[in-house]
């Protein structure tokens, strides 16, 4: 929790930071002592945007995503947006990069991104090597948090 303190009470902050754990529950955790502590925007991105995405067709569903994400961010009120659950993103047959379409959407805002992953000598995981949603990323070009 000392890394996040330091984060909400520096006046430069980056407009996307990934918070990195590879326990989901521990991301979790950290979403509800964020919003417990701090004024930010929560968005629960895998139960808002699949409620979103059940009346349109598959076929749709990447274009959609970019969209919403990118309304999502713009029409925020509050910042920093903070995203969580964000698995969805990573379903391999949608072919999204999560961490470009988060990169092209934080240019103008702040954006926190808790990412169920690892972060180790300037490579980026996303899930582990087992799990379909797997992907890794070299020299992120974002800040990173580890938990």
């Amino acid at each position: 929790m000392e890394k996040l303190e330091s984060y909400f009470n520096s006046n430069q902050k980056p407009s996307l930071l990934l918070i990195v754990d590879p326990s989901i529950q521990k991301l979790d955790r950290t979403a509800e002592q964020i919003c417990s502590l701090y004024k930010v925007k929560e968005i629960n991105l895998g139960k808002e945007l699949s409620q979103f995405l059940i009346p349109h067709p598959k076929s749709e569903y990447t274009s959609l995503i970019i969209d919403w994400v990118r309304d999502k961010i713009e029409q925020a009120e509050i910042e920093p947006i903070l995203f969580r659950q964000t698995d969805l993103l990573f379903e391999p047959s949608l072919n999204i990069d999560p961490l470009v379409l988060f990169q092209q959407n934080s240019r103008n805002h702040t954006v926190l991104v808790l990412w169920a992953g690892d972060y180790q000598n300037n490579k980026l995981c996303y899930a582990s090597r087992e799990h379909s949603h797997y992907r890794v990323w070299g020299n992120p070009g974002v800040k990173i948090m580890n938990l």
